[in-house]
C-alpha cells in the first residue's frame, strides 16, 4: 500500500480516485487522525468554491458599452452634411450668450434700486413687534425602495415597555467520537442532539430531565466511506441523514430508538446538499447538487406515506444551500444563490421567488419561517437577514448584522424574535416589531469557530448546539435577563 505521504497527497483528489483506491485510502483514515482532518478540510473548501457564482457582467454594464462605443466611433460624415449642425449649435451659443447679458442687465439694476435706498434719509418706522422668523418646515423625499424600511410610530404619551436584555451563556459540553462535526441538529422540542462527524459516525444524545442534561442515547454508521453533511429530525421521532457516497446521494431515515433504517429512498439521486422534514413528518424535501457542471439542481419531495413515491419540483437554482417547511406544511422553500423559492407541497405547483433589493446580490445560506406563517427568513453569507411577507412577496426587514455568513436562524413562538448564529461564533437576538423595524437585545461572540451549528427557541429561550473542528459539541443558551 501507499506511503502515508503518498495518501496525503491522493487526499487532494479524493472524489476522482476509483473506488478501490478510495477504500485503501479510508483503511488509512481509519487510524490517521492527521489525514481525516485534512480530507475534511479538502470536502469543506470544495463545497466553498461550488458556492461562488459565474462572474459576469450585469446586463447594465453591456449596454453602456455599448453605448460609449457607438460614441467613440469616429464621425465620417462630410463637411457640407455637418454644416447645418454647425449653425444650430452656433445659434445655441448666442442663446446662452443672450441669457447671460440679460441676467447681467438685472443684476445690475437691482443694485443701484438698492444703492438709492441706502442714501436716503432714515425714517423711524411705525411697525409692530417684529415677529422672529418661522423655520422653514422640513421636506423629506421618499426613496424607492430604502435599504432598511423605516415607518416610525405615531408619538404616544405613555412609551411602549422595552423588552428585557438577553443574556447569552454556555450551557455543556458534548463529546464522542464524531473526529471533524460536519452536522447539526436539534429536534423541535429539544429532547434530541444529533450530529454527524468525518468519521462516518452519527450519534444521537437524549436529554435526562435538565434542560442543560444530554446523554449518549444511539451511535451508528450510516454508510462507510460517505460524505454526511445535513441532518433533520421529525416529529415521529425519526432522524433522517442526507450525504454522498461519491457521486451518488445518500438519503437514511432513522428510528431515534435504536438507529436503524426506517425508510429507504425509492430512487438513485444525485449528491445531496440539504434535507429538511415537514412539521408534519410525512414529508422530507431533499435538494441535490447538479449531477454536471452547467447544470441545475434538483429539489425532491418524499412523501413517507407513499415511500415508493419521489417528486421533482421544477427547479432552476443551482446550489441547495437550505430548505423550509412553513408551519401548516402547505409550502416548501429552496435557498438558491440570490433567491428563495416557494412551491406548493400538495400540488408542487411553483408560486414566486422573492429576491433581495436591486442592486444587491446576496447569496442565502440559511431559510426559517416565522411561527405564524406569514414571514420567511433568510440569512446570508454576507451576514445580511432578509425578510419577506409570505403572502405577497414583499421584502419587509434588511438586517446587517455585522457578522460573517449566517449558518441558522429561528423564530420565536409569538414571531417577534428572532434569532441567529453566524459562521464567527455570534449568537444575535432580534426584536420585531409591527412598525418593521428591528431592535438589538444582545449579540455575544463566543469562543468557538462553528463548523456546523442549529439552534431552536424553547421555553427557557434559545438553544445553540455548535459543532465543532475537535468532534466536541457545544450546547449554549440565550434567555432574558430577568429569566
Amino acid at each position: 500500500m501507499n506511503t502515508h505521504e503518498q495518501i496525503k497527497e491522493l487526499i487532494a483528489i479524493y472524489d476522482s480516485l476509483s473506488r478501490t483506491d478510495r477504500q485503501s485510502i479510508d483503511q488509512h483514515l481509519r487510524s490517521c487522525p492527521i489525514c481525516q482532518t485534512q480530507l475534511a478540510a479538502y470536502k469543506k473548501m470544495d463545497a466553498g468554491l461550488e458556492t461562488l457564482l459565474d462572474p459576469k457582467p450585469a446586463q447594465h454594464m453591456r449596454t453602456d458599452f455599448y453605448v460609449r462605443l457607438e460614441s467613440e466611433r469616429p464621425n465620417q460624415d462630410s463637411f457640407w452634411s455637418t454644416f447645418p449642425s454647425f449653425f444650430k449649435q452656433l445659434s445655441a451659443y448666442a442663446a446662452q450668450a443672450g441669457a447671460l447679458v440679460i441676467i447681467a442687465i438685472v443684476v445690475f439694476s437691482m443694485w443701484l434700486a438698492m444703492r438709492s435706498q441706502t442714501e436716503q434719509p432714515a425714517v423711524a418706522p411705525s411697525l409692530p413687534a417684529a415677529v422672529p422668523d418661522q423655520p422653514a418646515t422640513p421636506t423629506t423625499t421618499a426613496t424607492a425602495v430604502p435599504t432598511t424600511p423605516d415607518i416610525s410610530p405615531a408619538p404616544t404619551s405613555t412609551p411602549p415597555p422595552q423588552p428585557p436584555v438577553w443574556n447569552i451563556n454556555q450551557l455543556t459540553s458534548l463529546s464522542g467520537q464524531l473526529n471533524v462535526v460536519k452536522a447539526i441538529s436539534i429536534s423541535e422540542d429539544g429532547r434530541y442532539l444529533a450530529a454527524t462527524g468525518s468519521n462516518f459516525n452519527t450519534i444521537i444524545w437524549q436529554q435526562t430531565g435538565n434542560s442543560d442534561q444530554y446523554q449518549m442515547a444511539v451511535q451508528t454508521e450510516v454508510a462507510y466511506g460517505a460524505s454526511l453533511n445535513s441532518l433533520t429530525f421529525s416529529a415521529q421521532e425519526y432522524l433522517a441523514v442526507g450525504g454522498a457516497d461519491g457521486s451518488d446521494g445518500l438519503v437514511s431515515v432513522r428510528s431515534l430508538a435504536n438507529g436503524e433504517p426506517a425508510f429507504a429512498i425509492p430512487t438513485q439521486i444525485p449528491a445531496v446538499e440539504s434535507i429538511a422534514f415537514s412539521n408534519s413528518g410525512k414529508v422530507l424535501a431533499i435538494g441535490a447538487k447538479p449531477i454536471e457542471n452547467g447544470q441545475n439542481g434538483a429539489v425532491y419531495l418524499w412523501f413517507l406515506e407513499y415511500s415508493d413515491r419521489l417528486y421533482d419540483l421544477a427547479f432552476e437554482g443551482k446550489v441547495i444551500s437550505d430548505l423550509a417547511f412553513s408551519p401548516d406544511d402547505s409550502l416548501v422553500a429552496a435557498a438558491s444563490n440570490s433567491e428563495v423559492s416557494l412551491w406548493q407541497v400538495t400540488s408542487n405547483e411553483f408560486l414566486q421567488t422573492l429576491s433581495s433589493i436591486d442592486g444587491q446580490t446576496p447569496v442565502f445560506s440559511s431559510l426559517a419561517f416565522a411561527s405564524d406563517g406569514q414571514m420567511i427568513a433568510a440569512g446570508t453569507r454576507q451576514g445580511e437577514v432578509y425578510i419577506w411577507e409570505v403572502s405577497t412577496g414583499q421584502l419587509l426587514y434588511r438586517i446587517d448584522t455585522e457578522t460573517r455568513a449566517i449558518q441558522n436562524l429561528a423564530f420565536s413562538a409569538d414571531s417577534q424574535q428572532l434569532a441567529t448564529v453566524s459562521s464567527d461564533g455570534q449568537v444575535t437576538i432580534w426584536q420585531l416589531d409591527s412598525t418593521r423595524k428591528e431592535r438589538l437585545l444582545n449579540s455575544r461572540t463566543a469562543d468557538w469557530l462553528g463548523l456546523a451549528t442549529d439552534l431552536i427557541f424553547i421555553d427557557e429561550g434559545v438553544l445553540v448546539a455548535v459543532g465543532m473542528a475537535n468532534g466536541q459539541v457545544q450546547l449554549w443558551q440565550a434567555a432574558p435577563a430577568n429569566n
